[in-house]
């Protein structure tokens, strides 16, 4: 119970403290962007289910993009969330997850291109959205992901909160390594 504590306040307080310090700096910016990691608002029972805490810290996120992008509109602030399609290879994921994830996963680069491709939309073009990240990157002519691939002969496995497309590997409690 204390770790579902500690998820649920650090995901949500830690993004309100953040743009609150922030916020100065930001109005004076001449492109100013808040870029949460969080995923498209929804509902699916699965993600409720098997992941409770993760999802109330991640959609709590969410409904800040959305609040903060009506607060910070009339100062020209954009505020969008960021959410890969695929799990991201981090040693984190190395450590608690089998390697077919790990294989399956892309680098965190995709991320860093997306954001980057979304700071230069401005706040009248895109705030309050969310954004998947290959998604992002399509919209502006790429189409070729096999660099960000982990393991390019590998299927991509779905990260979560994300519908499943065909090809990819199902997210499932199965591929978490036994503690």
């Amino acid at each position: 119970m204390k770790n579902r504590k500690k998820t649920i306040l650090i995901t949500g307080a830690g993004q309100g403290i953040g743009q609150s310090i922030a916020y100065r700096y930001l109005k004076e910016s001449e492109n100013p962007h808040i870029i949460n990691i969080a995923p498209p608002l929804g509902m699916e029972e699965q993600w409720l289910r098997d992941y409770l805490p993760f999802s109330l810290g991640k959609y709590g996120m969410s409904l800040c993009t959305r609040g903060m992008a009506a607060e910070f509109y009339s100062v020209g602030i954009a505020v969008n969330s960021l959410w890969p399609k695929t799990n991201i290879a981090t040693q984190r994921l190395k450590d608690h997850l089998l390697p077919q994830v790990y294989s399956g996963s892309r680098f965190p680069s995709i991320m860093a291109d997306a954001a980057y491709a979304l700071s230069l939309r401005t706040f009248r073009e895109a705030s309050g959205q969310f954004f998947i990240d290959e998604l992002l990157l399509r919209d502006i002519g790429m189409t070729d992901f096999s660099q960000y691939a982990v393991d390019p002969n590998h299927p991509l496995v779905q990260t979560l909160f994300l519908p499943l497309e065909e090809g990819m590997i199902p997210i499932s409690r199965e591929l978490f390594r036994s503690k």
